[in-house]
């Protein structure tokens, strides 16, 4: 759908997701949503939403803080 077409509820608090390009030095930094099971630090020049803070990267994901 277009711009605001599309409301959904966010969970808001630390959650944990897929990602292939986050790194432990990206702790900080905005995570932006890539599908409802993965998040990345590119947002693919302003496509993808923005999913929250990343507060932690462990071996098999990233903790993102969200409704930041």
């Amino acid at each position: 759908g277009s711009n605001g077409a599309v409301r959904v509820e966010v969970e808001a608090g630390e959650h944990k997701f897929a990602t292939t390009d986050i790194v432990a030095a990206d702790v900080g930094a905005t995570a932006y949503f890539v599908d409802d099971q993965t998040v990345s630090k590119s947002h693919a020049t302003n496509s993808r939403p923005i999913a929250g803070k990343i507060i932690q990267v462990d071996d098999d994901g990233v903790w993102v803080e969200l409704g930041v």
